[in-house]
């Protein structure tokens, strides 16, 4: 591989920089809630250089959904990586039944400004 040639895009989850975990209680049944952001990777060239990817991963119980948010740097992949997060987040505690909950209290997330307390 030339020296100004990059790695394969990557794919799978890097390895974990930061995460939160949460309850989800739904129908009286709590349900344990993990967001994990990986760490930011260079991704494909681009004009002016390279774009970045940055994997999350939520676990809801036994399910694991894998995420990638793409920004011109690592830190916009990142913050990124907060928003689908945060929405993500904001869909679960959305469906019927179910409220989610982080250090033992409830998250309202129909209040605005809700996600400002969770980053």
């Amino acid at each position: 591989m030339p020296a100004t040639a990059l790695p394969p895009i990557p794919t799978g989850f890097t390895r974990t920089v930061a995460e939160r975990a949460f309850t989800c209680r739904e129908h009286g049944r709590d349900v344990p809630v993990r967001v994990e952001f990986g760490e930011p990777r260079r991704d494909v060239a681009v004009v002016n250089g390279t774009d970045w990817r940055c994997p999350l991963r939520l676990s809801v119980g036994g399910t694991v959904t894998l995420r990638q948010a793409m920004g011109v740097d690592s830190l916009q992949a990142l913050q990124l990586a907060f928003e689908v997060a945060r929405a993500e987040l904001a869909a679960l505690a959305g469906r019927d039944g179910v409220e989610l909950h982080y250090l033992d209290e409830p998250v309202d997330t129909s209040r605005q400004g809700w996600e400002r307390g969770l980053a």
